[in-house]
């Protein structure tokens, strides 16, 4: 009979452990792993003056910091002249804007452009533009 006893015991309190356990474990989870994500709102090209400029709008959609640490177009690093923006920080929920500028050499019309918005996770998020 003791051993029954002590045995219906330590059951009872796996049991009530493991239960505490299923409560706690997803917000531990969501502490750890927070997901990156980035959402592209619009992008646009326009000509003007002998010039192009690609404008694109995004949002961070997950649950932390994203940081932005690069640009890329077709696959080529952009690289800015005089004072880097990067890195450029986004608590989760902001809203941001990133613009090109160039001229007509560079940017040609009619020709389709994939920005890439690099990540300090690695991330690699791509939006094609195209310019008229």
């Amino acid at each position: 009979m003791g051993k029954a006893v002590s045995t219906l015991i330590l059951a009872s309190v796996a049991v009530a452990l493991a239960l505490a356990l299923a409560a706690y474990y997803p917000s531990l989870v969501n502490l750890f792993t927070r997901q990156e994500g980035l959402r592209f709102d619009h992008a646009y090209a326009t000509v003007k003056d002998g010039q192009a400029e690609i404008v694109v709008h995004f949002k961070n959609v997950g649950g932390g910091k994203l940081t932005v640490i690069g640009l890329e177009v077709n696959g080529i690093e952009m690289v800015p002249k005089g004072k880097s923006p990067f890195p450029i920080e986004l608590p989760s929920g902001t809203n941001a804007r990133l613009g090109l500028h160039a001229s007509l050499d560079t940017f040609k019309h009619g020709v389709t452009y994939e920005i890439a918005i690099i990540t300090a996770s690695g991330g690699r998020y791509v939006k094609a533009v195209v310019v008229p």
